[in-house]
């Protein structure tokens, strides 16, 4: 008896094979693992450069230990959080918000939360973060096709966002 009954081909299955999903999952593991053959994926340096830049600026403060204490992070992420002049948590969202009129497409929590009306992160709070802390978080993910240049004006118009928002607090 088949796992899941249907028509095809005389009622010995019940579904068709995705094969253009198959090839294409199987071409994309191929790349990323002739990407990643000699060691550390090539996007981490990408990542270390861009998360050097966003450490200068005020207000910034990296959520969860430094590549350099934790080489074994994912290399295509960088969690912050922000802060105003005052040292007092901006809300992400607002962030987030003033960034996509930048053109940056970020995030103020995961992405299984997408939609979710709540301001802040459970995971922030879980992680001892207290709730307006834990509503400041941004988070930035990085694709195989970011170059240094690519991201180059991401700290400047950071900076200008934080600027934007702490004004309007």
């Amino acid at each position: 008896e088949p796992p899941i009954a249907g028509s095809q081909e005389g009622g010995l299955r019940g579904v068709t094979e995705p094969v253009a999903l198959a090839v294409g999952f199987a071409t994309a593991l191929e790349e990323a693992t002739a990407r990643c053959a000699g060691g550390e994926d090539p996007i981490a340096a990408v990542r270390n450069d861009l998360l050097e830049r966003l450490l200068a600026l005020k207000g910034t403060a990296l959520l969860g230990p430094s590549p350099s204490e934790s080489p074994g992070r994912l290399p295509h992420h960088i969690a912050l959080a922000m802060a105003d002049s005052q040292g007092r948590p901006l809300p992400g969202r607002d962030l987030v918000r003033a960034l996509a009129r930048r053109g940056w497409a970020v995030s103020s929590g995961s992405a299984c939360r997408s939609g979710s009306s709540a301001g802040t992160s459970p995971m922030l709070e879980a992680m001892g973060f207290d709730p307006a802390a834990a509503g400041s978080g941004l988070r930035i993910s990085l694709g195989s096709w970011h170059t240094p240049a690519d991201l180059e004006p991401l700290a400047a118009d950071l900076a200008e966002a934080r600027q934007e928002v702490e004004e309007q607090g």
